[in-house]
């Protein structure tokens, strides 16, 4: 029997299972402060005195993090995966959505929802044109 298949055979199993990869998230999370706390080899002595960054060393720094955070967001996405908000351009405004209909189409669409029963009568147009909005 496959990891696999006893994930699905078993609940215990399965519990105890995503218990340590909870853990194991929890232990990349740590590396990642770790790595970015880590300064000791951000710099160097060059052979006049002067302290030099290593850029290098740096650079591996941040790909370590950026590879875990990676595969962090991966292993437990509700927790550490990317927030996807879904509205309105940056100010946290509901996204709102308009659009133009002309005659026919309203009277088109009154028709269809007199049919289903939704309407007795046809929707009146609004009085502004044609333009209908729902937010």
């Amino acid at each position: 029997m496959t990891v696999l298949r006893w994930l699905d055979s078993f609940p215990r199993f399965r519990s105890q299972y995503a218990h340590a990869r909870s853990v194991h998230a929890d232990e990349v999370f740590e590396e990642i402060l770790d790595i970015a706390d880590d300064a000791s080899a951000d710099t160097y002595e060059d052979s006049r005195g002067r302290t030099r960054t290593d850029h290098e060393v740096v650079a591996r720094s941040r790909l370590r993090v950026d590879a875990r955070r990676w595969a962090l967001a991966r292993m437990d996405p509700k927790r550490f995966g990317d927030k996807v908000q879904i509205g309105g351009m940056t100010d946290g405004e509901p996204l709102k959505l308009q659009w133009t209909i002309g005659e026919a189409d309203l009277d088109e669409i009154g028709q269809a929802l007199r049919e289903t029963g939704v309407f007795s009568e046809a929707p009146e147009a609004p009085s502004n044109g044609h333009t209908n909005g729902a937010g």
